[in-house]
């Protein structure tokens, strides 16, 4: 449940269009130490919504995860 209420809250973020530094920051440190968790949709959504806000390439190591994954 965690995985999808942490992927629910970047993608209604990114629906909005609306980004805060500190809480992506956080967010995205939140989503790599779970993203085993994670499933497919949960992935594509979170995925999404950062490169929707243009913040995929503010977290590297997040995206070198989902590279990963992907």
């Amino acid at each position: 449940m965690i995985a999808q209420a942490l992927a629910n809250t970047a993608w209604q973020f990114g629906t909005i269009t609306q980004s805060d530094g500190r809480l992506f920051a956080a967010l995205t440190r939140a989503v790599e130490r779970r993203l085993g968790a994670f499933i497919a949709q949960e992935i594509a959504n979170t995925a999404w919504a950062l490169g929707t806000l243009g913040t995929l390439g503010n977290h590297i190591h997040l995206s070198a995860c989902l590279n990963n994954i992907v």
